[in-house]
């Protein structure tokens, strides 16, 4: 396990932009991280390749939700999808240039009709394939982003 790419990642984690509405953080792309994490945890992302909609990660995304999010109503999985692309490590691989030219954020409909694939980063996706890699950077964004929510 390389400890020099997991102190790289949390610190990229850690630096996750949330959205602010009226002072209070969407905790969406963070569980939307855990979710990707937890989807190749249970051997459900296979490859480093994620096309909208992924509807086992979609599930994993509102059990994680009703998890550490109770109180709030959860966010639409397309939005992260989308949003996360401003992070360093997700990649939206459109299906032209033109595309990805939109001012406002896509509907749903509009990601499954020009969105090819989303990716992370090659080095990411390969420390993801290990347990203990993957555990020490899921705790990371969860004690981070989520520690004052009650899990089990």
């Amino acid at each position: 396990m390389n400890q020099l790419k997991i102190k790289y990642y949390k610190s990229i984690f850690l630096r996750i932009k949330r959205g602010n509405n009226r002072g209070v953080f969407s905790n969406t792309k963070p569980l939307f991280v855990v979710s990707i994490i937890d989807s190749v945890s249970k051997g459900i992302a296979k490859d480093n390749i994620f096309k909208y909609p992924i509807e086992p990660v979609a599930s994993i995304y509102s059990k994680n939700f009703q998890q550490y999010a109770p109180d709030e109503k959860e966010t639409p999985f397309y939005m992260p999808f989308y949003h996360l692309s401003s992070e360093e490590f997700w990649h939206l691989q459109w299906n032209d240039e033109k595309s990805n030219l939109i001012a406002h954020s896509p509907s749903a409909k509009y990601l499954r009709e020009n969105v090819k694939y989303a990716s992370l980063d090659n080095a990411l996706w390969d420390l993801l394939q290990n347990a203990e890699a993957r555990t020490i950077l899921r705790e990371t964004i969860i004690n981070h982003f989520l520690k004052s929510v009650k899990h089990s």
